[in-house]
């Protein structure tokens, strides 16, 4: 029977042993800034790492090995030579046959609109691939060009002065470069007012504009670019609060209490984010198996195939591990902020530059800045979790660079407005939120952690060192079944191991007193 207890015990202290290696050997790998683990499954179709980290290393072979399967194989040729044929084609004819124009303002911006031309052409044309595959590359290289185009119009309207820079987007529509009242939603907060007796809800249906849709498509699209749901639900009541902050400011922030909870945060944006979240859910559970058009039978399937062709080639589920360590906390801070100074800057720009709520040119930079930003943050994901990037993404530079610009040209435009003083109270509100947020980084990333650390030898996370406990508390359990029947009853791991070394070495002590000549071990037998 002791036989039988010391080799089970080295089987337990072998799986202990074990453990700790392991845990050690995860927490030099993440101390070395490796990259954090994503989620519990893949979802692309691909197996699982052993420590549940995404492969990036087998993202970049599959992106490697995209090839064209058959569909619509003209248009993922290059074209390189057709598309400079074409466009020395357009310049003879511009150069050498059109009639010459003796407008000045015509021509300059027929100049401009073919500068722009060839700049797209060839970013098209040349301009490496990006993270996305689909509906085609070509495509996010015309986002990244326009993304580069408005970055330099912004810097063009920023050496102009304000009143020129409005005049000249009468160059894109007469009608801008007037100047306009902003709308203000809180005048009367009354759900249900009993001095209109014919339309007593004439509040609740005033706010219902344009602004309902597009908040709510707007959230949807942005939890598919987010992919999470706490980052979304955090930045939907950050900006909430941001607008009973600066109200002061913009009179179209000033809502009712109805308008920013119920209405925006918890129906539109609410209900966008839990879309969102469900299609996030389906393009997960989705697999990535591709054919080519012509290889799938059925004219049903190959409708279905063309539909598909806008959806993901692959897909990534973002797990950003916001209190994994306190670069990434830091990171996620920072995402969380730009993402809210591209939101303000949506405000005050048509505030500065005098263009309406309801212009085509707020929906198309709205449209523009979320393909940008779902870029940006596919590349700001690898760039924090995948330890063999160690360039940040070249279209996440340009959003920055943008988001940055609007916010400068807000400043210079109507500076006087954006430094109108906050109200004492919302001052101490932010005061109070921020030292909170200030204590609580320093109590997690430091305190606590030391703390912890302290009483955990091994050095390893929380998770982890829970898993070695449980894992002791189960050896204990089976070491305690297994020495039951024995005449003592053992009361911990330890002092059993302590016994069975102590009766081993006695044993040990036996075996050389016999040999040494039988009187001395008979008798310590016999004092056994």
């Amino acid at each position: 029977m002791v036989e039988v207890l010391k080799s089970k015990l080295d089987l337990e202290e072998l799986n202990h042993n074990q453990i700790r290696s392991e845990t050690q050997r995860r927490h030099h790998t993440i101390s070395e800034g490796s990259s954090s683990s994503l989620s519990t499954e893949e979802n692309d179709g691909d197996d699982e790492s052993d420590n549940n980290e995404y492969d990036w290393q087998r993202e970049k072979h599959r992106k490697i090995q995209f090839f064209d399967d058959g569909t619509m194989s003209y248009f993922w040729r290059a074209h390189t030579l057709t598309v400079l044929l074409i466009m020395i084609s357009v310049l003879i004819y511009v150069g050498l046959f059109e009639d010459m124009q003796e407008d000045s303002e015509y021509n300059t911006k027929r100049g401009m609109i073919a500068c722009l031309c060839f700049f797209i052409l060839l970013g098209v044309t040349v301009i490496p691939d990006g993270p996305f595959l689909r509906p085609h590359p070509a495509f996010w290289r015309l986002m990244f060009c326009l993304s580069i185009v408005y970055q330099l119009s912004l810097i063009f309207i920023l050496f102009q002065s304000a009143n020129d820079a409005r005049l000249l987007l009468r160059h894109i529509d007469p009608k801008l470069g007037r100047h306009l009242e902003e709308k203000s939603y809180g005048n009367s907060c009354l759900i249900y007012d009993p001095d209109s007796p014919d339309d007593p809800f004439h509040n609740v249906w005033g706010k219902l504009d344009m602004f309902v849709p597009t908040h709510f498509f707007g959230w949807w699209l942005k939890t598919i670019v987010l992919r999470d749901w706490w980052l979304c639900t955090v930045i939907s009541i950050m900006f909430e609060i941001l607008e009973y902050t600066l109200e002061h400011q913009l009179p179209n922030f000033s809502e009712c209490w109805w308008d920013h909870w119920i209405m925006d945060a918890l129906v539109c944006n609410g209900f966008g984010i839990y879309v969102g979240i469900q299609t996030l859910k389906y393009f997960q559970v989705k697999t990535y198996y591709w054919r080519g058009l012509w290889n799938i039978p059925g004219y049903r399937a190959k409708l279905k195939r063309i539909f598909a062709q806008f959806g993901p080639y692959t897909w990534i589920e973002f797990d950003w591990k916001p209190t994994s360590d306190i670069s990434r906390w830091v990171a996620v801070l920072g995402i969380i902020f730009v993402f809210l100074l591209a939101e303000l800057n949506t405000f005050y720009l048509k505030f500065v530059l005098w263009v309406p709520h309801n212009h085509w040119l707020n929906l198309v930079r709205l449209f523009a800045i979320l393909f940008w930003g779902a870029v940006s943050l596919r590349e700001t994901f690898q760039y924090l979790d995948d330890p063999d990037c160690k360039t940040f993404g070249r279209q996440s530079w340009i959003v920055l660079s943008i988001v940055t610009t609007e916010f400068i040209i807000v400043s210079k435009f109507d500076l006087k407005t954006i430094t109108k003083p906050l109200p004492q109270h919302i001052s101490y509100f932010w005061l109070l939120g921020l030292g909170m947020l200030i204590l609580w980084t320093i109590w997690n990333f430091r305190l606590y952690r030391i703390s912890f650390r302290s009483h955990n030898p091994i050095g390893v996370s929380k998770s982890e060192n829970d898993t070695l406990h449980h894992h002791r508390i189960t050896n204990h359990r089976k070491t305690h079944s297994l020495t039951s029947s024995l005449p003592y009853r053992s009361q911990s791991l330890d002092a059993v191991m302590a016994r069975a070394k102590r009766r081993s070495h006695r044993e040990s002590l036996n075996c050389s007193f016999s040999s040494d000549g039988g009187g001395a071990g008979e008798g310590l037998k016999k004092n056994q």
